[in-house]
């Protein structure tokens, strides 16, 4: 399941027309971005507010991740048309 999380969420800004990049960049790139996410498994899509103290972007909740999030959830739910063979039952 390493990978599932972060290739959904790179799947479904790809299809919101956003550029996305998984790479090892430096602390002072991370400070300077106007959002960062993160996602795994157990905490499917989230926001990355701060790093050794500093905030990342506004306070506000970053307007990407929060689609991000939404959509993931929708999917999981079933409520999207597109992919509609993800979500599946386990038993």
């Amino acid at each position: 399941l390493e990978v599932i999380t972060p290739a959904t969420a790179f799947t479904f800004a790809d299809e919101a027309g956003r550029q996305v990049s998984e790479q090892r960049i430096a602390c002072d790139e991370v400070y300077l971005a106007e959002e960062v996410f993160s996602a795994g498994t157990a905490a499917e899509v989230f926001p990355v507010r701060g790093l050794d103290g500093r905030t990342i972007g506004t306070r506000q909740q970053a307007l990407v991740t929060e689609k991000l999030q939404a959509t993931y959830v929708d999917q999981a739910m079933g409520r999207r048309d597109v992919n509609p063979l993800w979500p599946s039952c386990i038993s």
